[in-house]
């Protein structure tokens, strides 16, 4: 059984006024892992769990070493890992950045397994569970409304999603920049605030930011005035160091 719940949407090219839609999400059950995977395999293929479990490792293992030589990787009837360089070049004789091209899978499912997912499925729907009831941040463009992957120092932006708006007169609620990294550190409010809707937010980068990578997110207390909750964006945003010279001007 299939359970799912609707979320509204509204395109993001839709006219002012313009009626929302529904988009139908599939509500989360326990994910089909580790001991209990192993199981279920061994009793379709008379392996011991110790033997698939070994399988499954090599399989990751192969996939990711073909990945990294350039290769496709097609599991017959399952998936197509196709492998892809994300990020632009300036020029072409600029070399690799890694803050700025990375590489990115993409997952290719066969139209079989579609059509054998969709077949005798049964469907119920449900109520939408309260975490669902967070900002959510789906876009995130400059003034000239290009997607933002790196941020420079006193960047405007412009968030789109839905459910954004907070108090600007609560200390922890509104638009933060989180450090990455492997030990926790101190995010950074943005103050400069000029337009606070549920669906469109438009702030400003600090021009003192550091250099280094940063989730962004959106907080705010949905319903009960009570309870804090977390939108944050799915693209990390890189913040590169200013040029020399850039520094020389602002010095002098």
């Amino acid at each position: 059984m299939l359970k799912y719940y609707l979320e509204s949407f509204r395109n993001i090219d839709s006219q002012s006024g313009a009626k929302g839609q529904y988009i139908a999400r599939v509500k989360g059950e326990d994910t089909l892992q580790g001991k209990a995977l192993h199981q279920r395999l061994a009793t379709r293929t008379g392996m011991r769990e110790h033997e698939v479990a070994a399988v499954l490792a090599a399989l990751g293992d192969e996939v990711r070493d073909s990945l990294r030589e350039g290769r496709r990787v097609n599991l017959q009837g399952l998936a197509q890992f196709i492998p892809a360089i994300q990020g632009t070049f300036d020029d072409i004789n600029e070399l690799r950045d890694p803050k700025r091209h990375q590489v990115k899978v993409g997952v290719r499912l066969p139209p079989k397994l579609k059509k054998d997912i969709n077949r005798q499925l049964s469907w119920e729907r449900v109520h939408a569970p309260d975490t669902r009831l967070r900002p959510n941040i789906t876009a995130v463009f400059n003034t000239r409304r290009e997607h933002v992957t790196t941020l420079a120092p006193g960047t405007p932006l412009k968030l789109y999603g839905a459910r954004l708006k907070f108090n600007e007169a609560a200390p922890d609620e509104g638009i933060f920049l989180v450090p990455t990294g492997q030990f926790p550190q101190q995010s950074i409010r943005l103050p400069d605030v000029v337009m606070n809707t549920p669906q469109w937010l438009i702030t400003q980068a600090p021009y003192d930011l550091p250099p280094g990578e940063y989730r962004l997110e959106v907080c705010s207390r949905q319903r009960d005035c009570t309870t804090l909750v977390v939108g944050e964006y799915k693209q990390v945003l890189s913040v590169e160091s200013p040029p020399v010279t850039a520094l020389n001007q602002a010095v002098a």
